[in-house]
């Protein structure tokens, strides 16, 4: 297995906490790592459950086949998941947080005038493209296909706050900028989350074969720049 060990995270918060319940429910965690020998199984665990996924899709994925892939067995498995939804969940979960935290440096960015759109878009797609590169397993479970068919999904959709407060910053930051047209900017910065979202899994997964990464990278620039900044005067 190449892709990089995910660091695990408390399953307290956010989609998970709802897919896995408090304790006093069945789909609760069992109990949560605390020896550095028990971080590092629940680390393998998580990366299992992501390229199990990627590979097998939702109905194909058990926790058998986790367990295994991890080099675990599935009493240890469920000593912290007790089914294939919680750690769904909480892959789902530490995704969210990792490309929430690289959308927010893009905004504070990007807030400042002086950097040019081009410059700050760039970032943000190469940043997220590395994001999304370091294990092509996650985001590939991660897809519409798999979510739909697991409570996971639903409970992510409905943790929307973090996303509505970026949306916020994105329109403030678009009305601040001289160089971005006029328009409404709340819609605005919809449309380029859902695309800089969507470009940015083709990049990864969908891209054609023998094209140059760096300037399907430029294109995809290009094409935000050029719906966002304000036409020139004649």
């Amino acid at each position: 297995m190449s892709s990089p060990k995910l660091t695990p995270r408390p399953l307290a918060a956010g989609s998970a906490a709802r897919v896995c319940g408090p304790p006093t429910k069945p789909l609760s965690a069992r109990k949560r790592p605390r020896q550095l020998r028990s971080k590092q199984m629940v680390a393998a665990i998580v990366q299992a459950a992501a390229e199990i996924f990627a590979e097998l899709g939702y109905a194909g994925a058990t926790t058998n086949k986790i367990a295994q892939r991890a080099g675990v067995s599935v009493g240890s498995l469920y000593q912290y998941f007790p089914n294939k939804d919680c750690l769904l969940a909480t892959l789902l979960e530490q995704h969210h947080g990792e490309v929430h935290a690289v959308i927010d440096a893009a905004i504070d960015t990007l807030s400042d005038p002086a950097t040019p759109l081009h410059d700050g878009l760039h970032q943000l797609l190469s940043d997220l493209l590395a994001l999304h590169r370091a294990n092509p397993a996650l985001t590939k479970a991660l897809s519409a296909a798999v979510l739909r068919e697991s409570p996971a999904g639903n409970a992510a959709e409905k943790d929307a706050h973090h996303g509505a407060s970026q949306a916020s910053r994105v329109s403030a930051l678009l009305t601040g900028r001289a160089d971005v047209r006029s328009g409404d900017h709340t819609a605005m910065a919809a449309v380029l989350g859902q695309t800089t979202a969507q470009l940015t899994r083709w990049l990864v997964h969908d891209a054609p074969p023998g094209l140059s990464q760096d300037a399907l990278l430029e294109e995809v620039v290009q094409l935000l720049v050029r719906y966002l900044r304000t036409e020139p005067t004649s």
